[in-house]
């Protein structure tokens, strides 16, 4: 793993000990700590807490209160009644697969004559086209749900209607300016005007609130939508959405639920991963599931990994698992070579001086691993990111990848004029531009950069939680801080800054480019690894002084013993 060198500010807030917290420790019986935290992220009411440290899927909003609801779920009615065939249509990335897994699954339990079809990503690319909906019409649909897309394909639907298809959509994405597609119904919380509370569903989210809301209209009960909360977690997770709210409560029952499955895939999956035998985090998924599952549309056809969720035949489950590992491998090799080929690009092409933004493009880049490697240069250079592959025609294909302060999609409507079209939310993003509009859409997307962001914005933040004295890094305190699970965007693992340490011994390097070492605070001590920070070492063997560190607790498993430890965000070195 390369580590960027890049300083960070560590941002604190503001330490007040005040009647709320003190409420949260009575009524509540919380560690101290952990009501500090709650409240410096801005949980003050006693219930608001309740619901958070409980996520239940008693407190899911009313399906309903989502504006299209009540004719999306009648024309769906009318079709499972009458026996028409429906096709459901959606992307080939972890929320669109698990998305068209959970609604043919559950479409076929309420009886429906269902099939679907998943784009191929390098012949048709990103959302609705002609040519998939032909394919539609020849698979005998009359009625045509998306997932995760579809809001932007006025064109695609419109065609569809010369076609006699019905079109109901479902998505989470940005809807582009203008007129919306002419469907049966959208159920998009984006959507201009409605008021559903929860805007930050993925798309396998709204799928699941449409299922809902189909199974309070037929009056089927709850019960066998919730066999499907794993495929919603891994699909919410996956696709980076905040933790918070309905996102939480549906991210934390599908983890229960992923760690019983009963799915061949998905319990394949697990295995293959090797994180069977587990409580089961978010980043199982992350960094175990997801990248597996991602790879099959990366690098070829999609439509794997739908067969992986809806086999029941466990040895066919295991086959196409292994194919997902496959190509997993393949897109790893790749994902090497095309981030140094950029990393060259940067050394070469790029002013930081002048350039606030990079833009990188190639006619050799595999288009399936332009997002991951755009996500590698910003883990290394701060910069929102554009990497484009163009094709023999002329024709780019781009994943835009952004940091904290930079809404990218509304930097992108900014030089929409060069694009051929864009599409995404505000870390993430896909667009095509014709290789004559290059010039032009870089200089545009740079201005938009210096017009939207401040200088300091290109600086790195950690955002520090609380800062504790080292002695109160123990058990407690980390059984404590578990109840703020699942973690991900929106509710990150707490982090504690400890300072004044000494560091016992020497520090030394492990594995390929990890800091491992012990610090002191009077007598008591704690073991700290940094992932990826081997640079720090020379700083920290150098230091006259003291260090601080900034730090998420966990506890280290490794041959059947456990230890606790510090898991290393940065190091500030005394002068």
């Amino acid at each position: 793993m390369r580590r960027s060198n890049l300083k960070h500010r560590w941002i604190s807030p503001a330490v007040v000990y005040n009647e709320e917290i003190l409420a949260l420790e009575e009524k509540l019986d919380l560690h101290p700590l952990v009501c500090q935290i709650l409240s410096n992220r801005g949980f003050a009411a006693v219930e608001q807490v309740e619901t958070f440290l409980n996520p239940s899927l008693d407190d899911l909003h009313d399906p309903f209160l989502l504006d299209g609801m009540e004719p999306a779920v009648e024309r769906v009615a009318g079709a499972l009644s009458e026996g028409e065939r429906i096709v459901v249509y959606g992307d080939y990335d972890v929320d669109g697969i698990t998305s068209i897994s959970l609604m043919v699954r559950y479409l076929r339990q309420l009886g429906g004559n269902v099939g679907y079809y998943i784009p191929h990503r390098m012949i048709e690319g990103y959302g609705i086209s002609k040519a998939g909906l032909d394919r539609v019409v020849e698979l005998g649909a009359s009625l045509v749900i998306t997932v995760d897309c579809g809001i932007s394909a006025v064109e695609a639907i419109e065609y569809a209607r010369s076609k006699n298809l019905e079109t109901i959509v479902t998505d989470h994405h940005e809807p582009a300016e203008g007129a919306l597609p002419a469907a049966v119904a959208i159920l998009n919380p984006k959507k201009p005007g409605d008021k559903y509370p929860e805007k930050e569903l993925a798309g396998i989210g709204v799928a699941f609130k449409f299922c809902q809301g189909l199974s309070e209209r037929l009056g089927v009960g709850q019960a066998q939508l919730n066999e499907h909360l794993d495929l919603v977690a891994i699909g919410s997770v996956a696709d980076i959405v905040p933790l918070l709210g309905e996102n939480r409560i549906l991210a934390s029952a599908g983890l229960e639920r992923l760690g019983t499955s009963e799915k061949p895939g998905v319990r394949a999956l697990i295995s293959l991963a090797g994180i069977r035998n587990k409580k089961l985090g978010s980043s199982d998924i992350v960094f175990g599931l997801a990248p597996r599952i991602n790879a099959v549309g990366r690098m070829g056809d999609a439509e794997r990994g739908v067969r992986l969720f809806l086999t029941d035949d466990m040895d066919e489950a295991r086959e196409l698992a292994k194919v997902l590992d496959s190509e997993n491998r393949s897109r790893r090799q790749v994902d090497v070579h095309t981030l140094e080929e950029a990393r060259e690009a940067i050394l070469r092409d790029i002013n930081f001086d002048e350039r606030w933004t990079i833009v990188l493009h190639s006619d050799n880049w595999h288009p399936g691993v332009l997002g991951i490697v755009a996500s590698r240069i910003i883990e290394e250079h701060y910069r929102p990111t554009v990497l484009i592959s163009f094709d023999e025609n002329g024709d780019g294909k781009g994943s835009a990848r952004s940091v904290a302060n930079f809404h990218i999609h509304d930097a992108l409507k900014r030089c929409g004029g060069c694009l051929d079209a864009f599409g995404g939310h505000k870390y993430a993003a896909g667009l095509q531009v014709r290789r004559e509009r290059l010039d032009e859409f870089i200089e545009g997307f740079d201005r938009a950069a210096h017009e939207m962001m401040r200088e300091s914005d290109l600086v790195p933040e950690i955002s520090v939680d609380l800062e504790i004295d080292l002695t109160q890094a123990n058990d407690e305190l980390l059984t404590s801080l578990d109840r703020f699970r699942p973690y991900g965007p929106g509710n990150p693992r707490p982090v504690l800054v400890a300072s004044d340490l000494s560091v016992v011994g020497y520090p030394k390097v492990v594995g390929t480019n990890h800091l491992k070492m012990r610090v002191r605070k009077d007598d008591y001590q704690l073991e700290v690894i940094g992932f990826g920070m081997a640079d720090k070492l020379k700083e920290i063997n150098t230091a006259r002084e003291k260090i601080s560190i900034a730090f998420v607790l966990e506890e280290n498993l490794w041959n059947n013993n456990r230890q606790l430890q510090a898991n290393l965000r940065d190091i500030k070195v005394s002068d």
